[in-house]
């Protein structure tokens, strides 16, 4: 009696699920931007379903594609008594999925997602049986990925951990849950010896650039109402970027981040560039201000200029202050000394301000003084423009026409929307 029910019930769900493919296809397909081929009904086993295998072919925008050789659908009784509602289980077996760039840069271009509809009270529960292989082209870059998710869809939740497994033995261990409701997240990350020249393939074509470096740590975010919160960190040591952009090397020992509640620290680290040196840190405290400084020196020019973001997070300020040994192809003599305090406002997102409060340029035979707006239209104008001699005098002419010792007083004014100025 028990093989006859089994022997009926597997008829009737292999010609459920025959009659049903080809608007389940037509549906997953939509979302995704990529046309989506179910394999036939492969029987009923102890764990639910069978179903395979499953083809995504190459999108109109991408030519990513991907693949799955069964599919397992099956219904937890346990589960489902204990949370009063159908727990869905899903497990996936030989996934494999293959990312190729667009000329866009873009490895997956998603198609429309349906509006509207209430999510049925179903809980899922989504493993990988075996790692799935990925392959991202023309990077050259193969990893595999092993983990599982649960999602409550009437309450918006997910949770869930991924692990991925990459060249050298570097790991990226992912564990999260979340909602997309009155958005809530709680996500740990662990990075394991990830060399960075291995990901220089990810960057754009036409960025010719090497990377070199090795980044690790454990790094815990939250958001809960608005607000963000973290703990751990993470640090890249031995960095160094070279390239056709850049005339120099760009490099640094050692860049730490570390994280506690709302306040995110940046040690002190130091850059070189060539004949430059630079250092950078501070703290931010999430939501809240920022505090971060950072200063720029030529040591062989006698050159050098700090720079300090503080203030308030959504109203932050940026003040810039130092001297400059101005290269000879311009006219002006001695070293330029620059102060200037910018301040911007986007409490607003959809119409934020900037506005120049000083600026203060000096060098032998200079003087600026200005202030105004800065975005979304300029409205700059000079409290002070006085030229001199040693200003011009290295131009040809115009020592002739002005001379060299009754300064010029002027006025700077600079009008019009920001990128039209």
């Amino acid at each position: 009696g028990g093989l006859a029910i089994w022997i009926a019930a597997d008829r009737v769900i292999g010609a459920v699920v025959e009659r049903l493919r080809p608007e389940i296809e037509a549906q997953v397909s939509k979302p995704l931007g990529h046309p989506v081929s179910i394999g036939g009904y492969r029987g009923l086993g102890p764990q639910g379903i069978h179903v395979g295998p499953i083809q995504v072919g190459s999108g109109r925008q991408d030519q990513s594609t991907a693949g799955i050789q069964r599919l397992i659908i099956g219904i937890d009784p346990l589960e489902s008594l204990q949370r009063l509602r159908p727990v869905l289980t899903v497990r996936v077996r030989g996934a494999q999925l293959d990312l190729r760039r667009n000329p866009e840069g873009a490895y997956w271009v998603l198609g429309p997602i349906p509006k509207g509809g209430t999510p049925p009270r179903l809980d899922l529960q989504v493993r990988l049986i075996d790692p799935a292989r990925i392959r991202v082209t023309p990077a050259g870059l193969t990893l595999t990925a092993a983990g599982w998710s649960g999602i409550r869809l009437d309450e918006h939740r997910a949770d869930g951990a991924l692990k991925l497994k990459l060249p050298d033995q570097a790991t990226i261990s992912v564990n999260g849950r979340g909602r997309w409701v009155k958005p809530e997240l709680q996500l740990t990350t662990r990075l394991e010896r990830l060399r960075l020249n291995r990901f220089q393939g990810l960057l754009p074509a036409d960025l010719p650039v090497q990377l070199k470096g090795q980044l690790g740590g454990d790094l815990r975010l939250g958001w809960r109402e608005g607000k963000a919160s973290c703990s751990g960190g993470v640090s890249l040591v031995g960095v160094e970027v070279e390239g056709q952009p850049l005339a120099h090397s760009l490099r640094s020992k050692q860049l730490g981040v570390s994280c506690r509640g709302d306040v995110l620290s940046i040690p002190t680290s130091q850059w070189g560039y060539g004949p430059y040196r630079a250092r950078l840190g501070g703290r931010v405290r999430l939501n809240r201000s920022f505090d971060l400084k950072a200063s720029l020196q030529e040591p062989d020019q006698d050159s050098r200029v700090s720079v300090h973001l503080d203030g308030d997070w959504r109203q932050p300020r940026l003040r810039l202050k130092g001297r400059w040994t101005l290269p000879e192809s311009l006219p002006l003599d001695g070293p330029l000394r620059v102060g200037a305090e910018l301040r911007a406002d986007w409490r607003d997102s959809k119409a934020w301000t900037a506005r120049l409060d000083d600026l203060d340029l000096k060098a032998p035979g200079l003087d600026v003084q200005a202030r105004g707006a800065l975005h979304p239209q300029l409205n700059v104008t000079s409290r002070r423009l006085e030229m001199a001699g040693p200003a011009w005098r290295r131009l040809p002419l115009v020592p002739d026409l002005l001379g060299t010792a009754a300064p010029l007083r002027g006025e700077l004014q600079l009008r019009g929307a920001s990128l039209e100025p």
